[in-house]
């Protein structure tokens, strides 16, 4: 029998005798041995799973990583993007600083003008203040002058009523009326006096009242209205005062306004509407009209 002293020994005696290992095997591992086949079959399962999750692991990071790639191709896209977004943003930033500059020459060149504007505003408050001084006094001189007028007026239209009282014949023409003379003031009184005193007083202002024939042989009279120039004021208070004298007096009465100057076309037109007579002095009829009353 081989004496065993070495490991060397041993090994050469198992080699020696195949049988003899099942019963190393048996010694040192004993019943774990016997339950290895079925640990390396669970094992395997395990790997095999695991493999499995590998597999769908690394199909999942496939399908990542094609994403990935497209997200990265967008991302690129989207960087060239900003790209030239940012360029157009720095070109609207140079146009910006034009047009702030720009504004700011505006402004500048605006605060000028509300200065000038200012300036001349204080100028034209003191021309507009002394324009209405200067008003003020071209009213007052106006309201003279009217007042100058007016009395002229007065003093022309008494010398034309003066004219008329002491010619009566050259103012009415022989085809209206004959025997033609003024009325008196006592005689004005007594026919007047027959109206209501409105009536009364407004006949009163009459410039002159003449008497005379009618055609008719009837008598008449002339209800006279004298002015420097004639206007529609005197027409109508022709007409007027002529409707008054006939219903006092009681006969056919002449409206007649005599004039200086000569009347205007528009004073001719509204005579004859109103069927009052219309003279101008020294130069004869320009309107006839009817008696009325």
């Amino acid at each position: 029998m081989t004496e065993i002293r070495t490991t060397s020994d041993l090994l050469k005696a198992l080699r020696e005798n195949p049988e003899w290992k099942e019963a190393v095997r048996l010694e040192l591992f004993g019943d774990r041995l016997q339950g290895l086949p079925d640990l390396i079959s669970e094992n395997s399962r395990q790997i095999a799973a695991i493999g499995e999750k590998a597999d769908r692991a690394f199909e999942l990071l496939g399908a990542l990583t094609e994403r990935m790639d497209r997200v990265d191709a967008q991302i690129g896209a989207l960087t060239e993007r900003m790209d030239r977004v940012d360029a157009q943003i720095g070109a609207l930033t140079e146009r910006m600083d034009r047009v702030d500059a720009q504004i700011g020459a505006l402004t500048e060149r605006m605060d000028r003008v509300d200065a000038q504007i200012g300036a001349l505003t204080e100028r034209m408050d003191r021309v507009e203040r002394r324009l209405q001084r200067v008003e003020n006094r071209l009213e007052r001189v106006e309201r003279r002058l009217q007042r100058v007028e007016g009395r002229l007026g007065r003093m022309e239209g008494r010398d034309l009523e003066r004219e008329i009282l002491a010619q009566p014949r050259a103012f009415v023409r022989r085809k209206d009326m004959t025997a033609v003379r003024a009325v008196s003031s006592d005689e004005r009184y007594d026919i007047s006096a027959r109206l209501p005193e409105e009536e009364e007083n407004e006949l009163d202002l009459l410039d002159v009242i003449l008497e005379g024939t009618a055609l008719d042989g009837e008598r008449a009279y002339v209800a006279i209205e004298a002015s420097i120039t004639a206007d529609r004021h005197d027409i109508e208070r022709s007409h007027a005062r002529a409707l008054l004298l006939a219903k006092a007096a009681g006969a056919k009465v002449l409206p007649l306004v005599i004039c200086e100057e000569e009347p205007e076309a528009s004073i001719v037109a509204l005579a004859r509407r109103h069927r009052v007579a219309l003279a101008q002095k020294q130069r004869g009829v320009f309107v006839a009209a009817p008696l009325l009353g």
